[in-house]
Parts: structure tokens; sequence; C-alpha cells
């Protein structure tokens, strides 16, 4: 963990859930995202498709603060594209949570996300910062959080 990252720590009670054992031990996270691969140092976070410090984007940084809060998860960056959606279909089974980091307008989100209603997986998405009152597709799905349309 970073030590720059101690004071935010302590502020959320992270050590104190650490010390009593809630790591994220046997716990892996799959971060979408568009073509994020994690930093030489992050060794606790994979990415099937670039190497690391290929490419630092939003989900890089998503997976840091993961691992801030749960030190033994295991994450893996996965591209918003077909590849990414065939390796979390080809995965499913050993993920225990997918954090979307990018919102779309409902077609374009539709066509990326909608296969994982069909999971058996908690889904947890941005709601989106594009400066309105609206939540953003993919968290204004139904299926997401019994939101209508």
């Amino acid at each position: 963990m970073l030590k720059e990252n101690d004071a935010e720590r302590r502020k959320v009670n992270a050590d104190t859930w650490h010390a009593a054992g809630y790591t994220g031990k046997d716990v892996t996270v799959v971060c979408i995202d568009d073509k994020s691969a994690p930093h030489a140092h992050m060794v606790y976070a994979e990415s099937p498709f670039l190497d690391p410090g290929e490419e630092v984007g939003h989900g890089t940084n998503v997976a840091q603060c993961v691992h801030e809060m749960a030190p033994d998860v295991r994450v893996v960056l996965v591209q918003s594209n077909d590849e990414g959606r065939q390796w979390i279909r080809d995965h499913a089974d050993d993920i225990d949570i997918i954090y979307v980091s990018r919102s779309a307008g409902r077609p374009l989100a539709e066509h990326s996300y909608s296969f994982l209603d069909d999971l058996d997986i908690t889904v947890v998405c941005s709601s989106g910062n594009d400066e309105d009152d609206r939540v953003n597709f993919p968290s204004r799905f139904p299926w997401r959080a019994g939101l209508s349309n």
C-alpha cells in the first residue's frame, strides 16, 4: 500500500478492518475500463491484455483504491471491448465483484454492459460525473439498482 494514503485509510478506519482480518483475501475484483494497465509496482493487479505501465487510466487508479481498502484482493483490469467482455464470461466463476468505471449513453451501455445482467456477480458502477443531475448508464439500468429509466 502507498504510504501517501495512510491518512486516508485511517479516516475510513480501513486499518482497523485490516487488523480484524478483513483484507479481501480470496476475493477477485474486475475493473472494466478503457485500456488501463497496472503500474509496475502494482504486483497485486493484473491485466490480461496490457503490459504493466502500458497505459495508465481511471481503471489503474480504481485498482489502487481497491487495494488500499482490501490489500489482499486480486484486481484484474479488463478493457471495455469484445475481448474484455469475453474474458469476463470465461472467468465469471472466479469473479466476486465487477466495477464499471465507464459511463455511457444508453445504446453504447446496452451494447457494452447488458451481458452483466446474466451473470451472478455483484456489479458496481460509477453513476456519472458529467455535470448534470441524472444517473448515467450503466448505473441507470433497472437490473443495477431497481431504477426505472
